[in-house]
């Protein structure tokens, strides 16, 4: 996704609310979401950028998500040791360009723990041709 010739200002990629807790990055180099390996790994696997046509349901699979931090968390992490929410929620950008609030699982449903949100939920965890989503 190349979104940089479209930003006017960079500031979109920091969340107002983030409180800038300590970080491995410098603040002034970081952002307050990430892009999800999920979506790498794919890339990766077919040496190849993500294709529209490879995508068979965008409204439904997250390629930006907030980091936990967010949520006044010790770490980026949505879960560590003796959390056992069974569901959390991040914001979320979605691969056809819509935002919204994300119900993130402890564990997928395909048996994937989701402690740093990298991976899809449904079908596959990072092949597209699979067919995988984060939302049904």
């Amino acid at each position: 996704m190349v979104t940089n010739p479209y930003v006017k200002n960079e500031q979109i990629f920091r969340c107002p609310s983030d409180a800038e807790a300590a970080r491995w990055v410098a603040w002034d180099l970081r952002g307050s979401y990430y892009w999800r390996h999920a979506l790498d790994a794919y890339c990766v696997s077919v040496d190849s950028s993500v294709k529209d046509a490879v995508v068979r349901r965008p409204a439904q699979i997250a390629c930006l998500v907030e980091e936990a931090w967010h949520w006044g968390g010790q770490s980026p992490w949505c879960w560590n040791a003796g959390d056992d929410e069974a569901t959390k929620q991040s914001n979320a950008t979605f691969m056809d360009g819509h935002a919204k609030v994300l119900n993130v699982p402890r564990v997928s449903a395909i048996g994937v723990p989701y402690y740093d949100l990298n991976w899809f939920f449904y079908n596959h965890n990072w092949h597209l041709p699979s067919d995988p989503v984060d939302i049904q």
